[in-house]
């Protein structure tokens, strides 16, 4: 502890030193080397001792059974051969020592003071603990053997992982990242990098993934297609999604995206989705009828007009909100109709008041289009926006010529309401039934290539043109179709 700054001719300051232990040398040339007026070199007597200045780190060490007295040192020998060493929650703010750690595989020193960190010397590492500490930086170029890193709650802005292709694990939560690359981590199973400032995430490399929280961020736009193994999503809060595609993810039993201007979002391929938590967004219409394992629904604070959940686990769910929408029905199977209106209540903060449940639902001033690939169809010509068996009426009801065909439609159903409709061609689809009794106004109609066994037209009296061949119809009456011209 002597303070020497001033000193200009140190010697004599310690004659021979005959009387100092090799451990009193290594000290005093640890404290004084850096002078240039420091005569000895000394050294060899710093080779069998490790530096631990930080008091917290040596003391650690010490209740570890590494070391006996607090003065700064370490026997390196003690330490060398240490595999595992946990000095979590110490006070710890400096970890210089920790370089003659040399076989260490897990170092675990979470809660702690650290601004900094080196552990380029510790090559064998493959799980390293630093979360809660408030570390800037770090290099784990060196520690090509990781295979778990957990430095989440810290001040980092940057982190380079190319070197790092054993990782598995990667926990960066709650630091300052505004820009993450993991394409070289192809054996990650778990990526948590939610609360940073992410503008974008690539994981198209990373396709044994199956854990991903990235929520509260800035992402505009995440790709998961090649993660076809993923079983937790959680993109929620901050990022400013309008679409997410999980089609490919069809092993997802969670999914968390709350909070982030999504307008629309097809769950059909996700069977096996147990918890969904979609609620404070821009949704109009939900429809979980596929996700027949679901025990957790909370699509509370969207723009809902239709919600369809005939999945038949409607009894199963321990958690559903579905307050805060425009909901006046919600869709069940007739025979949980019963019990969701009894079990399911504004009381009970389920839904809103006066929200009935029903087996069809059809929200004023729409139409209900229940065959996807009509409403694919009427979305293609500009009437309609998103798959979701509605479309707005006022959109179709002025229409005067409407051409479907040779789009797999086998249901057209919703053309009720194409009141003003003039022309209509539906030719070589999968129709099996065609009404267009409310159709009054048809002049010209193809329905040819088709599977109808009938068709009545008794109401279309302003017909002209009517063809209908290579169906499998057996009689056709057009006695009231005194306009027809041509009829094939």
């Amino acid at each position: 502890n002597w303070d020497v700054s001033s000193v200009t001719d140190m010697t004599d300051m310690f004659l021979n030193a005959t009387a100092l232990s090799d451990l009193n040398k290594c000290a005093i040339h640890t404290a004084f080397s850096s002078n240039a007026n420091w005569p000895y070199d000394w050294d060899e007597f710093c080779a069998a001792y490790t530096y631990v200045p930080d008091n917290n780190f040596e003391q650690a060490l010490i209740d570890l059974g590494h070391d006996d007295v607090l003065n700064d040192f370490v026997l390196t020998a003690n330490i060398s051969g240490v595999t595992n060493l946990d000095v979590s929650s110490k006070s710890i703010s400096d970890l210089t020592g920790i370089e003659d750690f040399t076989a260490l595989t897990n170092l675990n020193c979470e809660y702690n003071q650290l601004t900094s960190l080196d552990v380029s010397s510790n090559t064998a590492l493959s799980e390293l603990w630093l979360g809660d500490n408030q570390l800037t930086s770090l290099d784990v170029s060196s520690n090509t053997a990781l295979t778990q890193l957990d430095i989440r709650e810290n001040q980092l802005t940057s982190l380079y992982l190319s070197n790092n292709t054993e990782l598995y694990h990667i926990d960066i939560r709650d630091n300052q990242l505004t820009s993450l690359d993991v394409s070289s981590n192809t054996a990650l199973i778990t990526l948590l990098c939610s609360s940073n400032q992410l503008t974008s995430l690539d994981v198209s490399a990373n396709t044994a993934l199956s854990f991903l929280h990235c929520n509260s961020n800035q992402l505009t736009a995440l790709d998961v297609s090649s993660n076809t193994v993923l079983t937790l999503l959680d993109c929620s809060f901050g990022n400013q999604f309008t679409s997410l595609d999980v089609s490919s993810n069809t092993a997802l039993t969670e999914l968390w995206i709350a909070e982030t201007q999504l307008t629309s979002i097809d769950l059909s391929n996700n069977s096996s989705l147990e918890r969904l938590h979609i609620n404070g967004n821009q949704l109009t219409s939900l429809d979980v009828s596929a996700n027949t394992a679901l025990t957790d629904l909370d699509c509370n604070t969207n723009q809902l007009i239709h919600l369809n959940m005939k999945n038949g686990v409607t009894d199963q769910l321990t958690e559903f909100n579905a307050t805060n929408n425009s909901l006046i029905c919600i869709e069940v199977n007739e025979e949980d109709v019963d019990w969701a209106t009894e079990n399911w209540t504004y009381e009970n903060g389920n839904i809103d008041i006066e929200v009935e449940f029903s087996v069809v639902c059809v929200p004023e001033g729409y139409t209900y289009v229940p065959d996807n690939n009509f409403e694919q169809a009427l979305i293609d010509l500009g009437y309609d926006s998103v798959v979701n068996d509605f479309v707005l009426t006022e959109n179709i009801s002025g229409v005067t010529s409407l051409d479907v065909s040779s789009k797999e439609i086998s249901d057209l159903t919703g053309i009720e309401d194409f009141t003003a409709l003039d022309t209509l061609k539906c030719w070589w689809n999968a129709l099996t039934n065609l009404d267009l009794s409310s159709n009054t106004a048809l002049t010209y109609l193809d329905c040819g290539g088709n599977q109808l066994t009938s068709l009545d037209v008794s109401l279309n009296t302003a017909l002209y043109a009517l063809f209908c061949h290579s169906n499998q119809l057996t009689s056709l009456d057009v006695s009231a179709n005194t306009a027809l011209e041509f009829l094939t």
